[in-house]
């Protein structure tokens, strides 16, 4: 719509006065024409103008009164006319979008692959770190508090710490405690691992979760370790494991072979406080934490870091204000307990469903690849928008023309607005329909996350972001062209029949598509890295036949154990028990058919678990310098049968290797050779640690092949240790199987049951896919590595083709006149083809440069290969430009063909 036509309907005109004072005048006539008429009729001047009064109506209201209805009609008619012009913009607009079939494809699909990706990770963003926790109310108000220790975020506090903050005068209206654990629940039947929160009475009433059956803990039930028995369970957990029971509330229930009353029963949604991190079962009180019935007094201990904290804050307070008060505190602390808290400090941050320690690295890590994606949507926008550009420079003349019939510039803005607008809608719904489906079908569990209160799915926060993608895709496609091209040089566009689309545009969309280029090859080295890493992994020799291997799993979420606690089971030692448990569950699963072996540890190879201590010779005791870092594991007899590893030298473990005999053990091969270079190991001493303070002389009995570390990015000497010397109740039990070890699970747990059937039934994972799991960083990073470059790959291609397609559609005249002289086909094939290689060298050559850097800094995740494997580069460099000349070879063909006279008739 023209500027003077915006005054004439608005009445902005300098007739806008006149017409007001008209219509004063009209009313005013049509009055004194009634009085006239009244006065006729035989009344008196006063009574004739009071009856036309009464019966016109009071003059200055009829007067506005004919002022909305014209105001309102002026609208209608400006509405109206909008909607024709927007009716005719959109029309024409598509039309042209019709006619460019190529440029038309080339945009909607680009702008979908770039939206519908952004989409897809901020979907995954919103559910993990955005999304409210599910089952609390006033969300607002509760603060994560966070512990810092020399200057590093703590996951958990000193209880000391805690009740000095709980009691002290701060905004923090509540202030709650909990740690979590796994536990058995249930006895006779066979229990069931469950994740336990041991909390204070305080903790529902701070999230706003309040049970909606039976009540939360009483603040009573604060003190007394031991003394109550009480639970609030998850509605899960009621529903699933205890049959739903209308009267729960005063059941009993066994917990740890202990029982426990049932008070409450959490809200529907409820999951804890971390439901990203895993689901808890269900809640008892601090005061029942297996800690607290030990010989250490965590609740006055300032050096033990055992709970979480999290707080309420009082109505109107502020996240600045409780920050600055809890430090203050922690100040306090600091200058009374010097020993304990002279470095350490706290702060306050917002609650959401991730932990706030360390939230700004794990968000910084997602924005990272947010940003990442962000900058791969920028690069399509101007990619598209070089092309627009090249595209409005070949409508100059018809722009031209129609600024020449009378269109104003804020008309041909906004029909080239259109354009993009119509674009970017088409990409932007294709993107997040894609988003969607592909969102979809991908498990939170994929990326750890168990919880099942955390879904990846469309929503009202998402849809709003991918819209504000789409319109800011829209403005930075179109809005260039747009301002560029609506205020033309008419007269030189008039008489140039060629237009000057050539010499205006192309740098644009020539740098985007080196920058895509680039892109792409960071995308493809880091993924190429990783795979042949992965690939180095699987060929090298891993020590063990993980083929007929099983292992229990007793897992139950992200931070949850595989092992088995046998001390809460009621085995606290060897001797209290847990020895007799040991030699009935492996003479009961041993007999099994189909069994070849059985044995207890806490760990096997490849488990990412890694316990790590220091060797040395006894005659190097004293030189640290002389001291290899090692990992341990303590099994007992049948060990390395259970895990497929041969004894090379010497002996394994024997009941015999108890306590009361000399400390033995067997080591790896590297290990050796460390330790006593060109000489036999066996029957030689090497110097462990027992405490911090103590250690001892250990006699070698075996030596072992290399066995993979716990690690799969690691490759360290191992040391094995009988658990009848130096027991640790956490265990797992692996067995060999003689045949299919999946048809082993349920005699296993037959076996466990008949032994003590309270114990809880595990899970059963064969070693084939511990191993995978080992290396499912790795691959993760492979497959978003991967994904990335073959997304930058495609765009790489979209842009390339366009930017050739563009500079043959300019250079129509120059190539018909190259023919017209002489050129052969293959001449302009591949002068076409070496431009689109200029076009991606550039991007190449600083998309190696990153990709080196990026490779050093991932140096630890890349197992036996070099950073700048020379491979990986070519390869990835090589596929990028065989993806160059092919998306550029329609276009070189389409220039080849090219007929002189056609070429320059057209022209």
């Amino acid at each position: 719509m023209s500027w003077k036509r915006l005054q004439r309907v608005f009445h902005l005109d300098r007739f806008g006065r006149r017409r007001e004072e008209s219509l004063d005048e009209e009313v005013r006539f049509h009055l004194e024409t009634r009085v006239e008429r009244f006065v006729r009729a035989g009344m008196s001047q006063e009574e004739a103008r009071a009856e036309a009064v009464r019966r016109f109506g009071d003059p200055d209201a009829v007067a506005e009164h004919c002022r909305r209805i014209d105001q309102e009609g002026r609208r209608r008619r400006a509405l109206a006319e909008l909607l024709h012009d927007a009716r005719q913009d959109v029309q024409s607009a598509l039309r042209g979008l019709i006619r460019t079939r190529g440029f038309t494809f080339v945009a909607v699909l680009s702008l979908a692959v770039g939206i519908g990706v952004n989409t897809a990770v901020f979907t995954g963003i919103h559910a993990v770190w955005l999304a409210p926790v599910p089952g609390t109310t006033g969300q607002d108000r509760v603060t994560d508090v966070v512990t810092v220790d020399r200057g590093m975020d703590r996951f958990r506090w000193a209880y000391p710490d805690y009740a000095t903050v709980r009691d002290a005068e701060t905004p923090i209206e509540a202030l709650a405690a909990w740690a979590e654990r796994d536990a058995t629940l249930g006895a006779g039947e066979g229990g069931q691992r469950v994740r336990v929160a041991y909390a204070t009475a305080n903790y529902f009433r701070v999230l706003g979760a309040l049970p909606t059956l039976g009540r939360g803990f009483l603040d009573s039930e604060d003190s007394g370790p031991g003394q109550h028995p009480v639970a609030v369970v998850s509605h899960d957990l009621w529903q699933d494991r205890l049959g739903g029971d209308p009267d729960i509330v005063g059941r009993t229930i066994t917990l740890n072979r202990a029982p426990y009353t049932v008070v409450g029963v959490a809200p529907e949604e409820f999951r804890g406080a971390r439901p990203t991190l895993g689901s808890t079962g269900l809640w008892v009180p601090l005061t029942q934490h297996p800690y607290l019935a030990g010989e250490r007094d965590y609740l006055r201990d300032r050096g033990a870091f055992w709970v979480q904290v999290l707080g309420r804050l009082r109505p109107g307070a502020t996240l600045a204000e409780a920050n600055t008060a809890v430090q203050t505190v922690f100040g306090r602390m600091a200058e009374e307990f010097p020993e304990t808290n002279q470095d350490r400090s706290a702060r306050a941050a917002s609650f959401g469903r991730f932990p706030a320690q360390n939230r700004m690295w794990d968000m910084l890590a997602a924005g990272v690849l947010a940003g990442l994606l962000v900058l791969v949507l920028m690069i399509i926008c101007g990619n598209l928008a070089g092309m627009a550009l090249a595209r409005s420079a070949s409508r100059e003349q018809e722009i031209a023309v129609r600024m020449a019939l009378g269109s104003s510039r804020t008309r041909l803005v906004r029909h080239l607005m259109v354009e993009a607008l119509l674009l970017a809608m088409a990409g932007g719904g294709i993107g997040t329909l894609l988003a969607a489906v592909g969102m979809g079908a991908v498990s939170p569990a994929t990326f750890g996350i168990v919880a099942p209160g955390v879904a990846f799915e469309l929503n009202g926060a998402v849809v709003a972001a991918s819209l504000a993608l789409t319109f800011a895709a829209a403005l930075a496609v179109g809005l260039l062209p747009a301002i560029r091209f609506s205020r033309p040089e008419l007269v030189s566009s008039l008489k140039d029949s060629a237009g000057p689309g050539g010499r205006r545009v192309g740098r644009i969309q020539r740098f985007t598509a080196s920058a895509q280029t680039g892109m792409a090859l960071l995308s493809l080295v880091i993924g190429s890295l990783f795979l042949r890493s992965l690939t180095i992994m699987a060929e090298g020799d891993l020590g063990f036949e993980p083929e007929g291997m099983v292992v229990t799993d007793f897992r139950t979420g992200a931070l949850s154990s595989a092992l088995l606690d046998l001390s809460e089971e009621g085995y606290p030692t060897l001797e209290e028990g847990a020895g007799a448990l040991l030699d009935r569950l492996s003479e009961a699963i041993g007999a099994l058919p189909g069994v070849a072996s059985v044995a207890f540890a806490d760990g096997v190879p490849l488990d990412r678990r890694g316990a790590y201590a220091s060797a040395s010779r006894v005659d190097q005791f004293d030189d640290e310098g002389a001291r290899v870092t090692v990992e341990f594991t303590r099994a007992t007899e049948g060990y390395f049968a259970a895990i497929g590893t041969p004894i090379l030298q010497g002996r394994g473990f024997e009941s015999t290797d108890d306590a009361v005999s000399q400390p033995v053990a067997v080591i790896t091969e590297s290990l050796a050779e460390r330790l006593w270079p060109g000489e036999a190991a066996l029957g030689r001493q090497f110097s462990w640690p027992v405490s911090r303070e103590e250690r001892r002389a250990v006699t070698v009995i075996g030596v072992v092949g290399n066995v993979a570390s716990s690690r799969a990015t690691e490759d360290r000497p191992h040391v094995f240790i009988p658990l009848r010397q130096e027991y640790y109740p956490r265990l797992m039990m692996v067995v060999r199987a003689e045949s299919e070890a999946s048809a082993l699970a349920d005699p296993i747990r037959s076996a466990i049951r008949a032994v003590d059937p309270g114990l809880p039934m595990p899970r059963l994972i064969t070693a084939e896919s511990v191993v995978v799991r080992s290396t499912q960083d790795q691959r993760g990073a492979a497959r978003l590595g991967g994904g990335l470059g073959l997304m930058a790959l495609l765009l790489s291609a979209i842009g390339v083709y366009g930017v050739v397609a563009l500079a043959v559609a300019n250079r129509t005249r120059e190539i018909g006149v190259r023919m017209a002289m002489g050129a052969t086909r293959q001449q302009i094939h591949r002068a076409v083809l070496a431009d689109a290689v200029r076009l991606a060298v550039p991007g190449l050559v600083v998309g190696a440069l990153l990709a080196a850097g990026t490779a050093v800094v991932m140096r630890s995740e890349l197992f036996g290969l070099s950073p700048v494997d020379p491979l990986s580069f070519l390869s990835a460099a090589g596929v990028l430009l065989l993806v160059v000349l092919l998306a550029s070879l329609v276009p070189a063909r389409r220039a080849s063909g090219v007929h002189p006279a056609a070429a320059l008739r057209e022209e």
